[in-house]
């Protein structure tokens, strides 16, 4: 295999804690498909993997009709994010400035 193959099946089945697959992990996520993501979303998604239940997004909570869906604080308006994928993704985002991937602007 190729390191890019290597790459696409690495992506197609990596946890993302409530979805498998990034593309998975964009519709679950930010209801949209993974090549739709700004860099900021897509930073937010790579923060994910080295803890999937520790890094993800948004608190996720089952619904009434048993699928998964992103919790609301208690005014049932203001999305329930998660602390710790804010700090993990601040982290991510200041390698790739570093290493020249993404410029201050971006």
């Amino acid at each position: 295999m190729t390191k890019n193959q290597i790459l696409e099946s690495y992506l197609n089945k990596i946890n993302f804690a409530y979805a498998h697959g990034i593309q998975a992990a964009s519709k679950t996520y930010f209801g949209k498909d993974a090549e739709e993501l700004t860099i900021a979303q897509a930073v937010v998604l790579a923060a994910i993997p080295k803890a999937p239940t520790t890094y993800k997004p948004y608190i996720i909570e089952e619904k009434k009709d048993r699928s998964f869906g992103i919790a609301y604080e208690k005014d049932k308006k203001t999305t329930a994010y998660s602390s710790k994928n804010k700090d993990r993704t601040l982290i991510v985002l200041g390698k790739m400035k570093e290493l020249g991937y993404i410029n201050k602007k971006q």
